[in-house]
Protein backbone atom coordinates (compact mmCIF):
# COMPACT_ATOMS: atom_id res chain seq x y z
CA UNK A 1 0.00 0.00 0.00
CA UNK A 2 1.07 3.55 -0.63
CA UNK A 3 2.10 5.64 2.32
CA UNK A 4 1.09 9.25 2.62
CA UNK A 5 3.67 12.00 2.34
CA UNK A 6 3.78 12.29 6.12
CA UNK A 7 4.03 8.49 6.45
CA UNK A 8 1.24 8.34 9.02
CA UNK A 9 -1.55 6.89 6.88
CA UNK A 10 -1.94 4.22 4.25
CA UNK A 11 -4.34 4.01 1.39
CA UNK A 12 -6.67 1.25 2.54
CA UNK A 13 -8.51 -1.29 0.42
CA UNK A 14 -11.68 0.80 0.88
CA UNK A 15 -9.80 3.93 -0.26
CA UNK A 16 -8.66 2.11 -3.41
CA UNK A 17 -12.22 0.95 -4.08
CA UNK A 18 -13.40 4.53 -3.70
CA UNK A 19 -10.74 5.76 -6.13
CA UNK A 20 -11.55 3.01 -8.66
CA UNK A 21 -15.21 4.08 -8.69
CA UNK A 22 -14.34 7.73 -9.33
CA UNK A 23 -14.65 7.59 -13.16
CA UNK A 24 -18.12 6.05 -12.76
CA UNK A 25 -19.18 9.00 -10.61
CA UNK A 26 -17.88 11.49 -13.19
CA UNK A 27 -19.63 9.65 -16.02
CA UNK A 28 -22.85 9.37 -14.07
CA UNK A 29 -22.86 13.05 -13.25
CA UNK A 30 -21.88 14.54 -16.62
CA UNK A 31 -23.47 12.06 -19.04
CA UNK A 32 -26.87 12.13 -17.41
CA UNK A 33 -27.21 15.94 -17.38
CA UNK A 34 -28.60 16.23 -20.91
CA UNK A 35 -29.96 12.76 -21.48
CA UNK A 36 -32.09 10.00 -20.07
CA UNK A 37 -31.26 8.39 -16.71
CA UNK A 38 -28.18 6.17 -16.59
CA UNK A 39 -30.26 3.03 -15.97
CA UNK A 40 -32.16 3.63 -19.21
CA UNK A 41 -28.85 4.16 -21.02
CA UNK A 42 -27.60 0.79 -19.73
CA UNK A 43 -30.83 -0.90 -20.87
CA UNK A 44 -30.54 0.66 -24.32
CA UNK A 45 -26.87 -0.34 -24.54
CA UNK A 46 -27.84 -3.95 -23.84
CA UNK A 47 -30.49 -3.85 -26.58
CA UNK A 48 -28.10 -2.23 -29.06
CA UNK A 49 -25.38 -4.80 -28.34
CA UNK A 50 -27.80 -7.70 -28.69
CA UNK A 51 -28.97 -6.33 -32.04
CA UNK A 52 -25.37 -5.82 -33.19
CA UNK A 53 -24.41 -9.41 -32.36
CA UNK A 54 -26.74 -10.66 -35.10
CA UNK A 55 -25.01 -8.51 -37.72
CA UNK A 56 -21.50 -9.78 -36.96
CA UNK A 57 -19.81 -12.76 -38.52
CA UNK A 58 -20.33 -15.89 -36.46
CA UNK A 59 -17.35 -16.53 -34.20
CA UNK A 60 -15.71 -13.21 -35.05
CA UNK A 61 -13.79 -11.29 -32.43
CA UNK A 62 -16.42 -8.54 -32.53
CA UNK A 63 -19.24 -10.99 -31.96
CA UNK A 64 -17.40 -12.72 -29.12
CA UNK A 65 -16.59 -9.39 -27.45
CA UNK A 66 -20.18 -8.14 -27.80
CA UNK A 67 -21.54 -11.40 -26.38
CA UNK A 68 -19.12 -11.20 -23.45
CA UNK A 69 -20.12 -7.61 -22.77
CA UNK A 70 -23.85 -8.41 -22.93
CA UNK A 71 -23.24 -11.34 -20.58
CA UNK A 72 -21.62 -9.05 -18.03
CA UNK A 73 -23.79 -5.94 -18.28
CA UNK A 74 -26.00 -6.95 -15.36
CA UNK A 75 -22.97 -7.32 -13.11
CA UNK A 76 -21.56 -4.05 -14.45
CA UNK A 77 -24.85 -2.28 -13.76
CA UNK A 78 -25.01 -3.67 -10.21
CA UNK A 79 -21.41 -2.59 -9.52
CA UNK A 80 -22.07 0.81 -11.05
CA UNK A 81 -25.29 1.32 -9.11
CA UNK A 82 -23.77 0.11 -5.84
CA UNK A 83 -20.59 2.15 -6.24
CA UNK A 84 -22.50 5.11 -4.87
CA UNK A 85 -25.90 6.54 -5.55
CA UNK A 86 -24.67 10.11 -5.15
CA UNK A 87 -21.77 11.21 -7.40
CA UNK A 88 -21.10 14.30 -5.28
CA UNK A 89 -20.55 12.26 -2.13
CA UNK A 90 -18.51 9.70 -4.05
CA UNK A 91 -16.18 12.35 -5.47
CA UNK A 92 -15.77 13.99 -2.08
CA UNK A 93 -14.78 10.56 -0.70
CA UNK A 94 -12.30 10.21 -3.57
CA UNK A 95 -10.70 13.51 -2.59
CA UNK A 96 -10.41 12.33 1.04
CA UNK A 97 -8.93 8.98 -0.02
CA UNK A 98 -6.41 10.70 -2.29
CA UNK A 99 -5.19 12.89 0.58
CA UNK A 100 -3.41 9.75 1.80
CA UNK A 101 -1.46 9.45 -1.48
CA UNK A 102 1.65 11.41 -2.41
CA UNK A 103 0.57 14.89 -3.41
CA UNK A 104 1.75 14.78 -7.03
CA UNK A 105 -0.12 11.52 -7.66
CA UNK A 106 -3.24 12.83 -5.96
CA UNK A 107 -3.23 15.99 -8.06
CA UNK A 108 -2.69 14.00 -11.27
CA UNK A 109 -5.65 11.71 -10.55
CA UNK A 110 -7.93 14.60 -9.58
CA UNK A 111 -6.91 16.58 -12.70
CA UNK A 112 -7.61 13.49 -14.82
CA UNK A 113 -11.09 13.16 -13.29
CA UNK A 114 -11.89 16.77 -14.19
CA UNK A 115 -10.62 16.22 -17.76
CA UNK A 116 -12.69 13.04 -17.97
CA UNK A 117 -15.75 15.17 -17.24
CA UNK A 118 -14.74 17.59 -20.00
CA UNK A 119 -14.19 14.75 -22.48
CA UNK A 120 -17.55 13.17 -21.64
CA UNK A 121 -19.30 16.50 -22.18
CA UNK A 122 -17.41 17.07 -25.45
CA UNK A 123 -18.15 13.57 -26.76
CA UNK A 124 -21.74 14.44 -27.74
CA UNK A 125 -20.51 17.46 -29.66
CA UNK A 126 -17.78 15.43 -31.37
CA UNK A 127 -20.41 12.93 -32.54
CA UNK A 128 -22.50 15.64 -34.18
CA UNK A 129 -24.50 16.67 -31.15
CA UNK A 130 -24.92 20.18 -29.81
CA UNK A 131 -22.08 22.06 -28.16
CA UNK A 132 -21.47 21.55 -24.46
CA UNK A 133 -24.53 22.87 -22.67
CA UNK A 134 -24.53 25.16 -19.67
CA UNK A 135 -25.77 22.22 -17.59
CA UNK A 136 -22.89 19.99 -18.73
CA UNK A 137 -20.37 22.78 -18.11
CA UNK A 138 -21.91 23.20 -14.65
CA UNK A 139 -21.56 19.46 -13.98
CA UNK A 140 -17.87 19.63 -14.95
CA UNK A 141 -17.41 22.62 -12.63
CA UNK A 142 -19.09 20.59 -9.88
CA UNK A 143 -16.67 17.70 -10.45
CA UNK A 144 -13.75 20.12 -10.26
CA UNK A 145 -15.06 21.65 -7.05
CA UNK A 146 -15.71 18.31 -5.38
CA UNK A 147 -12.22 16.98 -6.14
CA UNK A 148 -10.58 20.33 -5.41
CA UNK A 149 -9.01 21.06 -8.81
CA UNK A 150 -9.61 23.75 -11.43
CA UNK A 151 -11.37 23.22 -14.74
CA UNK A 152 -8.63 23.49 -17.39
CA UNK A 153 -8.79 26.16 -20.04
CA UNK A 154 -9.87 24.68 -23.38
CA UNK A 155 -8.90 26.23 -26.71
CA UNK A 156 -11.77 27.90 -28.55
CA UNK A 157 -13.32 25.92 -31.39
CA UNK A 158 -12.40 26.94 -34.93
Amino acid sequence: MLRAMNGSEKISRDDWQTIIHAPLHVYRLVASVESEPIEAQFRRLTEELQAAIGTMASGSVGQLMAEALVGNLDALWIAFRDANRNPRDGLKRVKRALRKAPEDGSIAVRDWLVMLGVWIAEARHDMGGPAISDAEAGAVRDVAGWVGRPVPERPAAD
